[in-house]
């Protein structure tokens, strides 16, 4: 681990003392694949939960943090698309710059078993909206989706559009596809090409 890395860990396990709610969420071995600041599965034989954290290269505004956020949030759909996985559950944690108050963050137990984007985000950004601080400068960021299940389980409600989850699921599924043949960088949103997204940049590292 470099200095980064085992800073995001100790202000991890420090906001983890202070949440139950986390506790319930997160592993030992999913804190220590947050604090890596790069994407891996937790659990060798059964998966649990699938986690995603980053050490941003400067101190991001509210409003810069989130457009991360939501790239993070479109990587992690992606994995659990490809894997065949669904989740039911999410947990957001916000890391603020040295000194200056200590990590906010939460859970939320989601309505429906679920792999799609467009229904993931807006859970995601009304966990950032209500537990985010808008006035301190944000250095890390860390997601994690829980209940992992196999899709088989996916499950829907009253209001599911199903044509338009499925045209959602064949476009991620394409996207996969040219990401492996040609690079992760072959196929960009707007969102990645906004001044302060990280995505770019990180997929040549």
């Amino acid at each position: 681990w470099n200095f980064s890395s085992m800073s995001l860990s100790l202000s991890f396990l420090a906001f983890l003392s202070n949440s139950t709610q986390f506790l319930r969420i997160f592993s030992f071995s999913s804190i220590s694949a947050l604090a890596s600041s790069s994407f891996k599965f937790v659990s060798s034989k059964k998966i649990k939960s699938i986690n995603n954290s980053q050490v941003l290269f400067e101190d991001y505004k509210y409003e810069d943090a989130l457009l991360v956020l939501k790239e993070m949030i479109e990587l992690n759909t992606l994995s659990l698309v490809e894997k065949g996985y669904v989740a039911s559950s999410i947990s957001l944690m916000i890391g603020y710059s040295k000194d200056t108050r200590r990590p906010t963050g939460g859970s939320l137990k989601l309505p429906t078993r679920t792999n799609s984007y467009t229904l993931l985000l807006p859970h995601f950004t009304a966990l950032y909206h209500k537990t985010t601080d808008p006035n301190a400068p944000i250095r890390t960021i860390a997601i994690s989706f829980g209940g992992i299940k196999d899709e088989i389980y996916e499950t829907y409600d009253l209001f599911t559009d199903y044509k338009a989850l499925k045209k959602e699921k064949n476009l991620q599924l394409a996207l996969i596809e040219i990401k492996h043949k040609y690079g992760k960088n072959a196929v960009l949103k707007g969102m990645n090409l906004q001044k302060g997204a990280t995505m770019r940049e990180r997929n040549q590292q």
